[in-house]
């Protein structure tokens, strides 16, 4: 078998095992994260747990940290693709849990919620939201309302996705495919299940905090909700950046003398 096309299979038990979740991680050439990710996972796995990692032909090391780490992870590839959603799509198609869970390269898992899963299993629900601690020390609460209609009120490290909802991220879409996820599931009316527990950590380093992909964002809502919610998707954002700015000036670290 090629080296650039390594597999650990899932074993015939475990396929047959009732598995809760399929955890994936999707990675290129993410040497100084993937380790710390992985092990985070690891570290809260079990039998009703298991882990897939795709990885998009890393040359930087990468490849060889998943195979010291492959004790732990149930299934892994590392092959070309077209990016992070191409990679994503790949991890659900190979998943056997009930629900699929993203956490990026970066991101850790501070908990598994076990018992929340399972009563979110029990009530039918088709996404089962959690909060999120980011790098700066916030924490983020997932919430569906009328929000979601112009804002992303999901975070993706704090969903997990019932995975026979036949779910598959848009390619042509960079960084806010989970966002037009998100919206067409609640237009569907899916049912949406939020439990306060902090699950996970999440590096604001990532694409997804990159200014220059507004336009994306504003065409997901457009094409879901129509020109209206862009206008308010688009006041709501500036509403934002003047509290930002507002709070920056009453409560910003003052400058010494010297600077």
């Amino acid at each position: 078998m090629d080296q650039d096309r390594q597999k650990k299979k899932i074993s015939q038990s475990l396929v047959n095992s009732p598995t809760l979740v399929s955890v994936i991680t999707v990675v290129f050439n993410g040497i100084d994260g993937i380790d710390e990710t992985i092990a985070s996972v690891v570290r809260h796995k079990n039998d009703c747990v298991e882990y897939i990692v795709i990885d998009g032909g890393s040359t930087d090391g990468t490849i060889e940290l998943i195979r010291k780490n492959q004790p732990g992870i149930d299934y892994w590839i590392s092959e070309p693709d077209s990016g992070i959603y191409d990679g994503i799509n790949k991890g659900i198609k190979e998943a056997h849990g009930h629900f699929f869970y993203i956490l990026n390269v970066g991101d850790k898992l501070i908990e598994f919620p076990y018992r929340e899963l399972l009563e979110a299993k029990e009530n039918q629900a088709d996404v089962a939201l959690f909060s999120v601690l980011l790098s700066d020390g916030r924490k983020i609460e997932s919430k569906v309302d009328y929000r979601l209609r112009f804002g992303n009120t999901i975070h993706h490290q704090g969903a997990f996705y019932r995975k026979n909802l036949d779910i598959f991220y848009d390619l042509t879409l960079r960084v806010y495919s989970d966002f037009d996820i998100n919206q067409k599931l609640f237009l569907r009316g899916r049912k949406f299940m939020a439990f306060e527990k902090v699950i996970s950590s999440h590096s604001l380093d990532g694409i997804s905090n990159d200014r220059k992909y507004l336009g994306e964002y504003f065409s997901v809502i457009r094409r879901n909700f129509g020109v209206f919610w862009v206008v308010v998707g688009f006041l709501y954002l500036k509403q934002g950046e003047l509290r930002a700015k507002i709070k920056k000036l009453f409560h910003g670290k003052p400058k010494s003398a010297t600077q």
